[in-house]
This record gives C-alpha cells, sequence and structure tokens, in this order.
C-alpha cells in the first residue's frame, strides 16, 4: 500500500516530493509532499506527484489530464488536503463483533487510512461507510469550503443491529481537523 503524506512547511516555495523506505511491512514506501503556504501546485509537479505515486506513464498521464479533471484538481490543492486530518470517532457502540468502543477513532489523511494512528479496530463493515464522508470532506477541501460545515456528520456501520436482525450498531461522529 502507498500513502502520501504530505508535510507543510513554512519556508518551502515548490513542491518537493521524495521516497523514504520503512520497515513497515503496511506500508513499504511512504511518499512526503513538502509544500509551502500559498504554493501554486502547477503541472509539472501535478505530475511529478502523480508519477511518484503511481508511476503513471506519459500516455496516461495526458488521460488522467484530460479525462479526470476532478481528481487533477485534488492534486492542485494537495497543500490544502496536507493541512487536515479526517477522524471518525466512534460516539456509540452497542454488541459490537469487531471490538469498537466510545472514543476511539479511526484517522484518515490525504484520502487514506491511518492505522498506526487509528485507535479503533479496522473493521470493514464500519471503514465502508466514511468513505462517502470522506469524498464529501475532500471536495469541500479542495472547493476551498469549511469541512466542518456539513449537514451530516454521523455515520453508523453497515451491521444493521438486533432490532434489524444484526447484532451490533456503531456510530461514528466524523470530523476534520489540523494536521
Amino acid at each position: 500500500m502507498i500513502r502520501v503524506l504530505a508535510a507543510v512547511g513554512k519556508n518551502i516555495k515548490n513542491v518537493v516530493v521524495s521516497k523514504r523506505l520503512t520497515t513497515n511491512d503496511e506500508h513499504p514506501i511512504e511518499l512526503f509532499a513538502q509544500l509551502g503556504e500559498g504554493v501554486v501546485v502547477n503541472d509539472d509537479k501535478i505530475k511529478e506527484i502523480v508519477k511518484q505515486v503511481v508511476n503513471i506513464s506519459e500516455e496516461d498521464w495526458n488521460t488522467f489530464k484530460a479525462g479526470s479533471p476532478g481528481v487533477y484538481k485534488f492534486f492542485t490543492r494537495i497543500e490544502e488536503v496536507a493541512k487536515t486530518r479526517i477522524i471518525a470517532e466512534v460516539i456509540e457502540s452497542k454488541y459490537c463483533a469487531a471490538g469498537l468502543k466510545k472514543g476511539q477513532v479511526i484517522v484518515v489523511e490525504g484520502g487514506a487510512l491511518v492505522p498506526e494512528k487509528s485507535t479503533a479496530p479496522l473493521c470493514m463493515r464500519a471503514i465502508g461507510p466514511l468513505t462517502g464522508f470522506i469524498n464529501t470532506i475532500l471536495e469541500m477541501i479542495v472547493a476551498g469550503e469549511d469541512p466542518n460545515d456539513r449537514v451530516f456528520r454521523v455515520a453508523e456501520c453497515m451491521d444493521p443491529g438486533l432490532e434489524a436482525g444484526g447484532l451490533g450498531k456503531v456510530k461514528f461522529d466524523v470530523r476534520v481537523e489540523p494536521v
């Protein structure tokens, strides 16, 4: 699995992408994008980042740039995304077979799950419903809007609970915090 983590540097005027090999088997390569405040990420820098993240070919770069304007825009605002951390905090838990408990968190940075910063067990039935919230939050960040100013802030796991033929039920408050 590859994660992109971005650290904001106060005096850096250009995007610098570097690789660092880690000993963590779950995340063998971390790419750090160090960005200065107010830096406009131009086409060359976006291409550099995308090339290092997914090793995109020249032909596919042109297809990506023309055919994926939303994702391209995401990379133009990567410095804003890098300043935030999405927290899904368990606010209710009843009979959770995976062991999620009130107060535990699932942490997402740059759109990627960060298991080492999460305190909740990583249950797929809990993580799945968070995807829509994460996408909405990233859209708001890229649009320059306050991602905590949403109508819907509470997500719940896919187990329907005892009342509907399941067992457990977990609810999350999904919010954004600065890194």
